[in-house]
């Protein structure tokens, strides 16, 4: 090898070919002596040569002006897994992983990894830091005072439960740190002889020497059945869209030890029979992710509410409840934990204000605005909610927007929505119009990412929607509710409508597998039976969803990661009721095609996340 010897590993491989075809042509020419050279397209040089009958296989990298760029160890840098229909497992099998680093650097494993070649960005590679490859992550994670990163599965957004999302696929039993295994559950329960009852991972941190993780039991979803007359529930009925149960809980630590010896930047290493169980419990419907602040000693999660339908039975309207529960898991350096709960609520009135999910210091709120809704984040908002606004009386022209938080970073200021913006059109023939837009929304700047090309007519019946919500500004409610809402209002046809808010619609705009789902929804008309039946497999489409899982066998929904007013991500979102499907991939200003090489049919690149520092030795 010629220079740097590290440089020129990689192209040992693709030399041993050449020397192969060198010996094999010398074989059949009867040559002692004989020589070939290949130029690679990187700058590269191998040569494969017979001198005597002894062979030898000579290696030149790259100028350094052309030569692969291995990551310092930085910050952090984005990593996605790029897929299509014609690379369903990546570029390269093995290492499919790519780094991307703002502004904007390919990293592949090595410069023999499939595709490297052909890239014509800027590109470089990443084996010198990560000889094993980075395989394993996922879609939340914390982040230490010292930019540690850590990953665990939990729901899209990183903050709410999925509405109609079996609860079971959303989490898993694993923490990652930069793409390798820190803890697998199972296999600690298996080499400690111990049997935890709760074991799926709901939020982790470091304190110290300490992995700090709260954990779950959680249970197949039931729901209530249906009324079994719709005289019973005039207007509709649907099951809850989260899991209304019990739901234990545990806060374990496990002992961390750091070797400088292993491989990779990745140093730390889980003790096995060194785990404490600091605080257990049974907290109804907590099913939603925990986050601890940078100390790793303060947890918060926020509960669903007992009730989120909004529905009119006859002249008769019930709400959601008034309160959802906010719990924090405070642990004192002893390891004494303190649980609080506290009642969360939305008041009446114009600037009213409540707490939707936290994230160390970082919060986001809603905010009554006039009429409307809006997210309150890092000081700025943005419109979550418009209830109805005449905007043609003539005509009876009503406009009216849902903005649903489809992935968020809250440390980040960073909201990535699914806009709903619906337009009611009076006359001879009136029909509601609805248009889909994907929104990053970041400290207060907004970009369009996605949108559906047109307008489409999607019902051509009144809607009482604006009256529906309309009746959540008459009271306190739960803020929650809101991320949760499936409301019913009746039309003049006898018929339920939902528009965008319950399980019709929730399938439309979320990529889930069928058996992932659960949950039903009745429409009633007006003769008081039961007109239609929808449940959650019929209204979810496998072929939009993202059916393809990681090496731990878990299928992570639509990645999302943002730093430094820098965010990439990667949505696919089942707009069948426009006729469209919307397909968001985005980096801050380029599509994630031109910076993997991959942009074929069904391109997808989630998971997307941090690495983080590395580990401090």
């Amino acid at each position: 090898m010629v220079g740097d010897k590290t440089r020129a590993a990689g192209y040992v491989p693709f030399a041993r070919k050449v020397l192969g075809a060198v010996v094999a042509d010398a074989a059949h020419l009867g040559l002692r002596t004989h020589q070939m050279t290949q130029h690679l397209p990187d700058g590269a040089v191998v040569i494969g040569e017979l001198r005597g009958g002894i062979p030898r296989m000579t290696i030149v990298p790259p100028p350094l002006t052309q030569r692969p760029v291995d990551p310092p160890r930085g910050k952090d840098d984005f990593v996605v897994w790029a897929r299509d229909t014609a690379h369903p497992q990546g570029l390269d099998a093995r290492f499919p992983q790519q780094i991307l680093r703002p502004r904007w650097t390919t990293y592949f494993h090595e410069a023999s990894t499939t595709g490297y070649a052909e890239f014509a960005g800027k590109k470089g590679t990443y084996r010198a830091l990560f000889p094993d490859g980075i395989r394993y992550a996922a879609n939340v994670d914390w982040r230490s005072k010292d930019d540690e990163r850590i990953q665990w599965y939990g729901p899209s957004s990183r903050y709410f439960v999925d509405g109609y999302r079996r609860p079971l696929t959303q989490y898993g039993r694993w923490v990652f740190c930069l793409g390798q295994v820190l803890l697998d559950v199972d296999r600690y329960c298996e080499a400690s002889e111990v049997d935890f009852p709760e074991r799926l991972v709901m939020g982790a941190a470091f304190d110290g020497r300490w992995l700090m993780v709260i954990m779950a039991a959680l249970s197949e979803v039931s729901w209530p059945p249906a009324p079994p007359l719709a005289a019973l529930h005039p207007d509709g009925w649907a099951s809850p869209s989260y899991f209304m149960g019990d739901v234990p809980l545990a806060l374990r630590r496990f002992e961390m030890v750091i070797d400088p010896s292993a491989p990779g930047p990745m140093k730390r290493r889980v003790l096995a029979r060194s785990h404490e169980t600091l605080w257990d419990g049974i907290e109804a419907r907590a099913t939603a992710p925990w986050h601890f602040d940078a100390t790793g000693r303060v947890a918060v999660t926020h509960v669903p509410p007992s009730s989120a339908q909004t529905v009119q039975q006859g002249e008769v309207w019930s709400r959601p409840t008034e309160a959802n529960m906010r719990l924090e898991l405070m642990v004192a350096a002893t390891g004494a934990v303190r649980l609080t709960r506290a009642a969360v609520s939305l008041a009446a009135g114009d600037g009213a204000a409540a707490t939707l999910a936290e994230d160390g210091p970082a919060v986001l709120q809603v905010v009554r605005r006039g009429r409307g809704l809006a997210y309150r984040l890092d000081g700025a908002e943005t419109v979550a909610w418009e209830l109805g606004l005449v905007t043609d009386p003539t005509s009876g022209r009503v406009d009216w927007c849902r903005r649903q938080v489809l992935c968020a970073d809250l440390r980040e200021g960073a909201l990535l929505l699914l806009e709903s913006r619906q337009t009611f059109a009076g006359g001879p023939s009136p029909a509601l119009r609805f248009r889909y837009r994907v929104v990053l929304w970041q400290r207060g700047s907004e970009t369009v990412i996605a949108q559906t090309p047109i307008e489409r007519t999607a019902f051509t019946m009144v809607p009482t929607y604006t009256a529906v919500l309309a009746r959540l500004a008459e009271a306190s409610i739960a803020p929650l509710a809101l991320m949760h809402l499936h409301a019913f209002g009746s039309s003049n046809l006898g018929l339920t409508t939902n528009f965008g808010m319950s399980l019709l619609a929730a399938h439309l705009t979320t990529p889930f597998r069928k058996a992932d789902t659960f949950g039903q929804t009745r429409i009633a008309n007006s003769a008081g039976a039961w007109l239609a039946i929808r449940d959650a497999a019929s209204s979810a489409s496998n072929s939009a969803a993202n059916q393809q899982t990681d090496l731990a066998g878990h299928t992570t929904m639509p990645g999302f990661a943002s730093v430094d007013g820098v965010t990439v991500c990667s949505y696919n979102t089942n707009l069948y009721l426009n006729g469209d499907e919307v397909i968001a991939n985005y980096a801050t200003g380029q599509p994630l095609s031109a910076l993997t090489g991959v942009g074929g049919e069904q391109a997808r690149y989630h998971p997307v996340w941090l690495l983080g520092k590395p580990t401090p030795v």
